[in-house]
């Protein structure tokens, strides 16, 4: 899975406009984009697995659902997303699901570096478009 992701000029907080050619990859994508706001390059180790699963009514409620999501994993259970390993949406009867299985370790301050404390991830700016190919959002990190 690729995907990729641009930071942008924000003026308080920290925005990220992110794309790919599934919505895998947009998703897969903006989890490499929170990882680096809040661990930067650092290395994490692939020894352990999570999931997650979801539920919500819109593809751009999905998307911060699984992002608070990983915030929640690193500020309360001190575990670090360092990949996706799989990821499956899709979409009915008017509700979409997410099935994520992640690899990371337990969080460790001597070993990953310390980022920006995200203390939310809003839904300002959030609105996941087709053109083509390309799947693209932007999305906003309060910190």
């Amino acid at each position: 899975m690729s995907g990729s992701y641009r930071f942008i000029d924000h003026e308080s907080d920290i925005a990220v406009d992110v794309n790919g050619t599934s919505l895998e990859e947009l998703f897969s994508a903006s989890a490499k984009a929170w990882k680096e706001v809040t661990v930067g390059k650092s290395l994490v180790a692939l020894k352990e697995n999570n999931q997650i699963n979801l539920e919500q009514a819109t593809s751009e409620e999905l998307l911060v659902s699984f992002l608070d999501e990983l915030n929640y994993l690193l500020h309360t259970k001190k575990w670090i997303t360092g990949s996706v390993e799989s990821i499956w949406i899709s979409e009915e009867d008017k509700i979409w699901t997410l099935s994520v299985k992640l690899k990371g370790e337990p969080y460790s301050p001597s070993k990953h570096k310390t980022g920006a404390e995200i203390k939310a991830i809003t839904f300002h700016q959030v609105n996941i478009k087709k053109s083509g190919i390309y799947y693209s959002t932007r999305i906003v990190f309060d910190i």
